[in-house]
């Protein structure tokens, strides 16, 4: 399924943050990076506490990285909680 949303959204060249949990024991934190050979990624973020789920194990340091990356996108005057 993972070849098909490449060949989908890969060549569109959005914009992208990867937010990974370093300790996940499902998918090695060595794939955090290998997201740019398809993705256009500006920010990798390895959160070393966190497991598969990174939002539920550290979900200050989500907010960190996601927000400032979506006010980008949106523009200065967008408010995001």
């Amino acid at each position: 399924m993972s070849d098909r949303w490449v060949a989908a959204l890969g060549p569109r060249k959005l914009p992208a943050l990867v937010v990974w949990g370093a300790c996940c024991p499902y998918v090695p934190v060595r794939f955090a990076d290998m997201r740019r050979q398809f993705f256009a990624v500006e920010r990798v973020v390895r959160l070393e506490d966190s497991g598969h789920w990174p939002m539920a194990d550290n979900p200050t340091a989500v907010r960190e990285a996601v927000v400032p990356f979506l006010r980008n996108r949106m523009g200065a005057s967008s408010r995001v909680a």
